[in-house]
């Protein structure tokens, strides 16, 4: 029986086995793309018929290359010649994309990589076949490990060991596949939500919240499908670095805008918050992400005036800490506003350029406090009833989010 199934993969490998004219189509349709891509470039205005109608072409014969590409890989997947035809193609119809569809030049520029990989594998002894692909398989589940161990369980730290290879190996992988969010999310304690606001500034003066993900606005697709797509976008944006102690330059900045805008500073809530978890400034990816978020919100949401032009797009992080039990025992509602930490990312222009680096509220946490209950007593003379009152409904909200904003974000959830 093996020696049937050798006799029959040798078969399968042989020249008339493998589809020939799906792999000369994909590669002559993918080439003649190419072509029209550089005919297109050539011509400038891409609001002409001409080009227009190249444009169709282009999107035809791609799909024509990537189809047949397609057909002869689910035919013959177990052929060098046919998966390296296959990156052959792809690769070239990656170049033979615009530059403005980067999603699809970058799913191609994948799928490149994979069929190239694929070749080299099929090229070598069967024996360091399945060494590599048992080494994948190991890899890939070490990854998945190392994203459940490397949360910091409560009141301790992540073996040292893991934190290495979550940092300097799994990292970039897991982000990319997407296996991080629901592992770190249960393990090994649910976190608070965070979000994205937006405020958005016109020239005359008016101007609009954009809340992401919203559910409120989503609502109207009954599966939420809306909204779920969205959170990966708070997702990718959501990291920023641990810090030891505060830069000094940075906590000068931020101490001297206080007397100006009168925004408490760290020390006067830091019973709260310690000080140097109100600064979290953005890592990786983070600030490009940021400026693509800020030029997507500038082109979807602009003046129903035309001669009205956007002036600035703030944005802001927005942790929704989870209420504690004895929070709730006292009367404390769940969505209050106090329980939301904003950390301001940036104002951004219409291009997406971040306007002002050395902005002194920048990655600042933005506070929304009550008054303590023996501030509010005191200002009746009374004396507390308790040191363990941790919340009173009737004290004061002091929302310094719509101070620095200019707005408040809470108008259209009234």
């Amino acid at each position: 029986m093996i020696e049937s199934q050798i006799v029959q993969a040798d078969k399968s490998q042989s020249p008339r086995a493998i589809p020939w004219l799906a792999l000369t189509t994909s590669v002559a349709a993918s080439a003649l793309a190419l072509l029209l891509t550089w005919v297109c470039s050539s011509l400038g205005d891409p609001r002409t018929l001409a080009s227009q109608m190249l444009f169709v072409s282009r999107l035809v014969l791609l799909g024509i290359a990537l189809g047949a590409a397609a057909s002869a890989v689910i035919r013959l997947p177990q052929s060098a010649m046919v998966t390296g035809t296959a990156a052959v193609t792809t690769a070239i119809a990656s170049w033979g994309i615009d530059a403005e569809w980067d999603t699809l030049r970058l799913l191609l520029g994948i799928m490149t990589y994979v069929g190239a990989a694929a070749t080299v594998i099929l090229l070598l002894p069967r024996a360091l076949q399945k060494a590599i692909v048992s080494l994948l398989v190991l890899f890939h589940f070490g990854g998945i490990f190392a994203a459940v161990t490397s949360v910091p369980p409560p009141g301790a730290s992540p073996p040292w060991l893991i934190m290495q290879a979550w940092t300097r190996v799994y990292r970039p992988y897991l982000q990319f596949m997407y296996l991080t969010n629901a592992y770190h999310f249960y393990s090994p304690e649910p976190g608070p939500a965070t979000l994205l606001w937006f405020h958005i500034q016109y020239s005359d003066h008016s101007s609009r919240w954009i809340k992401v993900p919203d559910r409120k606005h989503d609502a109207t697709d009954p599966l939420l499908l809306r909204y779920y797509r969205r959170l990966p976008l708070v997702q990718n944006v959501n990291s920023s670095s641990a810090l030891q102690a505060l830069p000094p330059e940075v906590t000068y900045r931020r101490a001297a805008a206080v007397v100006s805008h009168k925004i408490p500073g760290p020390q006067e809530i830091a019973a709260r918050l310690p000080g140097v978890l109100q600064y979290q400034p953005a890592v990786g990816n983070t600030a490009r992400l940021l400026e693509s978020y800020a030029n997507h919100i500038a082109a979807a949401y602009p003046h129903e005036n035309p001669a009205v032009h956007i002036q600035g797009i703030k944005i802001y992080r927005v942790v929704h800490s989870i209420i504690h039990p004895g929070q709730l025992v006292l009367g404390m509602d769940p969505r209050d506003r106090s329980l939301y930490l904003p950390y301001f990312q940036g104002e951004f222009g219409a291009d997406g350029k971040l306007k002002n680096a050395e902005d002194p509220y920048l990655y600042w946490l933005i506070p929304i406090i009550r008054a303590t209950p023996e501030h509010a007593l005191a200002a009746t003379g009374e004396k507390p009833r308790s040191r363990r009152v941790i919340f009173d409904p009737e004290t004061e909200l002091r929302d310094y989010l719509s101070v620095h904003a200019g707005s408040s974000p809470w108008e259209e959830d009234q």
